[in-house]
Order: structure tokens, then C-alpha cells, then sequence
């Protein structure tokens, strides 16, 4: 019992660094997108416009779901929604 608690906690102790690591970088991409001459066209302004609330809307549900689904049934959810939109983006 004692090591599946030390498990569970190492676990969520290496997601937590993760999804602060993935949200600082995905902020410093944005940020250098935005600042750096000639990297960020006019055209895709509106793209990053749309963009932004919507992974604000995918980390809102990813925490809200956090715990809430077993590692097998998440997996199986996201490999499925990269398939669809892989299989999307082809056609």
C-alpha cells in the first residue's frame, strides 16, 4: 500500500513539473511569435487569436478530467482525437 502511495505521488509530483514546463513553453513560443520581427505574418493573427482561447479551453478540461479517468481510458481518447485530426488534416 505504502509504495503505491509513493507511486501515485512520484507520478502526479512529474505531471505537475510537465504541465508547467509544456504551459511556460507554449507562452514563450506565443510571446516570441508576437515579438520577433518577420516570424508572425499578419495573415495568421486571427489563426493565433482563435488559438489561444482554445488551448485555454483544453488545459480548463484537461485539469478538470485530471484523476477523474484511468491512464487506459485517457490514452485510448487522445490517441483517438490525434487520429481523427491527423485523418482530418489529410483530407
Amino acid at each position: 500500500m505504502l509504495q503505491h502511495i509513493n507511486e501515485w505521488r512520484a507520478k502526479n509530483a512529474k505531471e505537475a513539473k510537465l504541465n508547467r514546463f509544456i504551459l511556460t513553453m507554449q507562452a514563450f513560443a506565443v510571446i516570441l511569435l508576437i515579438y520577433m520581427p518577420d516570424t508572425l505574418h499578419r495573415d495568421l493573427l486571427p489563426v493565433l487569436l482563435l488559438a489561444i482561447p482554445a488551448v485555454f479551453a483544453g488545459t480548463l478540461v484537461g485539469s478538470l478530467l485530471w484523476g477523474k479517468i484511468d491512464d487506459a481510458k485517457l490514452r485510448c481518447s487522445v490517441l483517438s482525437l490525434l487520429l481523427i485530426s491527423g485523418l482530418v488534416l489529410i483530407h
